[in-house]
């Protein structure tokens, strides 16, 4: 009979109605979460094309094909080869004069000629297609001007001279070709044309600065190859080999900043100087510092980030704090770094820049060479894109890529049994270049890491100034909260302004806690104290701890009995283990843990009865993978009695102890690892972002 039980009958005649229903309902649940799904994509798409910023999203597309290399291939193929047929077809330059007439013909004679006068040598070509000058033609012609400036054809006719004088307003700079032996001599006159005074010969080794104190210039030309004054120069040869220029009013920099200020990723701001120093006091002085100068106005702080220095040559800056009523607040040693970051406590600032040239205090600075070599910038929003989403400075770009590759291998290595996150500590925010944020978010997205843990130490002392520590802890905040999905913070020792200040400009537990955690994923779960916290990562079966170690002069490397307590029931899990602490171990020097490459101290207290807890779950059969800790301001590990790893991370900022260098300007200014640990080949890899090397920790 089994042959007539199947759907829809039960027999030969009799419907099976119980299974008809058992099989409609089914349907009818597989039909509504088809609905369900599909209502749920509707929704998707409605709010995708609303929120949807067309310029923004197009912006970002045709930056990466820049990027990439793929808009050249498809647009210089096309300009080149249309370009050329047109100006073949169209174009028969018939005229040797320049043509005023708006006509192709005309336009064709003019392009002729100027193109004729502008066939410079290949490396002026080069020299003036990097700078942010426009060319402009003076006329040259055979002769030279005598000791007063005036026109001499009677002797030294091998030499060249400018035809006419020229206003000192209309140029900026003559660019000189360094490859071939050429100089010249400069001569200035004042608003009447009256001969002023005469320069010794320049340009040998260096471009040349109009100087704007006087009316009017002209400039005779020689070739001294052979370190003979007597061979002949032609007007041609000086045409192809000096260019006078204009300053571009596309340009956002000055001709020597061009390279600096490219490599930062900075836009400068015009910034003007006068003669005179600054005195301690922050008032001016005239005399007798003729050679020094210093900004003519008062930079809000709000409006610039950065000080941008040429390094053409050594000027030392000093640095002058004033208060909103421009009342002198404090001073800066001199500085000869090639990118400074300018102190926002305070809401205005002025500069004054010394020549210190072959060490001596006496070497004479005009206000056109400052402009030239040393400005104030901000912050660039678009001139170092990297990807859609993240900026930093573009000589960090193969460094990246490397980093990037090496992650997303070592996080095929491991497969699901282990976890990855990004490790960045001691990051002393008013001493940090501040590019981390943006290289994480990029390494982050591209890398598929969620989380980051922050390792501490986000300000450095401010003496008595909580409102200083309130501002800093504020800014490095806000630069680090969006950068992965989730952001984890820990406490260090500085945090609350306890380091060489008085109570008084102590931060409290709650003002510190509102600063540094109260924004972070409400996931987390909290122990008795502000800072103690543990995240679980439910995707790599992970638990993350993170234990406060007390503050600098109040609790420093403390971990209270309150937080033991808390910890005992957190270690309550099947789950894999990392813990996280700032302050751990004391070394006998500070500023030099690491002596002959061996870390000298001892842990503290509190870190040796951490580890035998944690020694102990593991001998029954828990799985604390690893510690990392910062605080040292270098590279170590260790591990505990047990075997457990314990990882130290250099600092993130330029306070590098010991042999460790931190260079602005360069990827060494920062430093912070992507830590991927395999928990079934007990191998941790470190892959470091910055200054130092990669490591892979065996435990």
């Amino acid at each position: 009979m089994g042959i007539f039980r199947q759907f829809p009958y039960s027999n030969f005649h009799e419907m099976n109605m119980d299974e008809i229903i058992k099989i409609m309902r089914e349907l009818q649940d597989e039909w509504n979460a088809t609905k369900d799904e599909w209502s749920s994509y509707k929704d998707f798409i409605d709010n995708y094309f609303e929120t949807l910023n067309l310029d923004e999203e197009t912006e970002k597309a045709l930056r990466k094909l820049i990027n990439e290399g793929a808009l050249n291939d498809v647009i210089d193929p096309v300009i080149i080869a249309q370009t050329t047929a047109w100006l073949t077809e169209h174009i028969t330059p018939t005229t040797p004069a320049i043509d005023t007439s708006l006509t192709i013909s005309g336009a064709g004679a003019d392009a002729k000629i100027v193109g004729e006068r502008f066939t410079f040598d290949e490396t002026l070509i080069d020299m003036v297609a990097n700078s942010n000058y426009d060319p402009e033609y003076i006329a040259i012609e055979q002769g030279r001007r005598n000791a007063t400036g005036e026109k001499d054809n009677t002797s030294y006719n091998w030499r060249c001279r400018t035809t006419n004088e020229h206003a000192c307003e209309d140029y900026d700079i003559i660019i000189v070709n360094h490859d071939k032996p050429y100089g010249m001599y400069i001569d200035y006159y004042d608003s009447a044309h009256q001969f002023l005074t005469k320069t010794g010969m320049v340009g040998r080794d260096d471009n040349v600065i109009i100087n704007k104190q006087y009316k009017y210039f002209t400039v005779t030309f020689i070739d001294y190859s052979n370190n003979s004054y007597e061979n002949i120069i032609t007007p041609a040869i000086c045409e192809k080999n000096f260019i006078f220029c204009k300053f571009s009013k596309a340009a956002k920099y000055p001709y020597y900043l061009s390279e600096v200020v490219t490599k930062h990723g900075v836009t400068p701001i015009e910034t003007n100087f006068v003669n005179g120093r600054i005195e301690a006091n922050g008032t001016d002085s005239n005399n007798p510092y003729f050679s020094r100068v210093r900004t003519s106005d008062y930079y809000s702080t709000e409006n610039v980030d950065y000080i941008v220095n040429s390094k053409k040559h050594n000027y030392l800056v000093y640095q002058y704090f004033y208060d909103a009523n421009k009342n002198f607040t404090t001073s800066l040693a001199s500085t000869n770094a090639e990118l400074v970051n300018i102190d926002k406590t305070y809401p205005f600032i002025r500069i004054a820049v010394l020549n210190y040239d072959n060490s001596s205090y006496d070497n004479q600075i005009d206000p056109f060479e400052a402009k030239e070599n040393i400005t104030f910038a901000k912050s660039s929003t678009l001139s170092n894109i990297i990807n859609d989403e993240s900026l930093y400075p573009r000589y960090y770009n193969s460094h990246i890529a490397a980093v990037k590759n090496a992650i997303n291998e070592h996080k095929g290595l491991i497969g699901k049994n282990g976890c990855s996150f990004v490790f960045c500590t001691d990051i002393h925010w008013g001493s940090n270049q501040k590019n981390s944020p943006a290289l994480i978010k990029d390494i982050a997205n591209n890398c598929f890491l969620d989380n980051v843990v922050l390792g501490g130490d986000y300000i450095n002392q401010y003496n008595n100034d909580k409102a200083g520590a309130i501002y800093w802890i504020r800014q490095c905040m806000k630069n680090y909260r969006n950068i992965a999905d989730y952001v984890f913070p820990i406490f260090g020792n500085h945090d609350i302004n306890s380091n060489g200040t008085t109570s008084e400009s102590y931060l409290t537990d709650a003002e510190t806690y509102s600063l540094i955690n109260s924004w972070i994923s409400n996931e987390v779960q909290y122990g008795t104290n502000y800072f103690d916290f543990y995240w679980d990562d439910e995707k790599t079966n992970t638990r993350f701890i993170m234990l406060d170690t007390g503050a600098q002069s109040v609790d420093g490397g403390i971990i209270s009995e309150n937080t033991f307590t808390w910890l005992n029931d957190v270690l309550n899990t099947t789950k894999n283990i990392v813990v996280f602490a700032h302050w751990l171990y004391s070394p006998t020097t500070w500023n030099h843990p690491l002596v002959d490459g061996v870390l000298t101290g001892s842990f503290t207290s509190s870190a040796n009865r951490l580890f035998n807890i944690l020694d102990t779950l593991n001998t029954n059969n828990g799985k604390v993978q690893a510690i990392i800790t910062g605080h040292l301001h270098c590279d170590y590990h260790l591990e505990t009695p047990g075997g457990i790893p314990i990882i130290w991370t250099d600092t993130d900022s330029t306070l590098a102890l010991g042999d460790n260098t931190a260079t602005a300007g360069t990827i060494t200014e920062q430093c912070f690892d992507v830590m991927t640990i395999d928990y079934t080949n007990h191998r941790i890899y470190c892959d470091r972002v910055g200054r130092g090397s990669s490591r892979i920790i065996n435990y």
